[in-house]
């Protein structure tokens, strides 16, 4: 979604371009390819998740994409025709 908001309005964020929201993207993609590690809520109170929840999370950013790239199919701004 920042690709299709952000990258043709430049890199300034001040004109509404994509220097701030691809940081925070690839913070957010760090921490789900990383993990939070001894500093997340699930370290503190001890919580532990089946592998099998691994593989529903595939699943359910696989489904999140297709729905975005439909959507973005459906409701993309039409070009303005030309007039001769």
């Amino acid at each position: 979604m920042t690709i299709v908001a952000h990258v043709p309005k430049g890199f300034w964020s001040g004109n509404g371009g994509w220097e701030f929201p691809v940081p925070l993207a690839a913070g957010a993609l760090a921490i789900g390819l990383i993990g939070n590690g001894q500093y997340s809520l699930d370290a503190l109170f001890g919580l532990k998740y089946s592998d099998s929840l691994v593989g529903l999370w595939w699943i359910a950013m696989a489904v999140g994409v297709v729905l975005v790239l439909i959507l973005r199919a459906m409701f993309a701004p039409k070009a303005a025709a030309k007039t001769a």
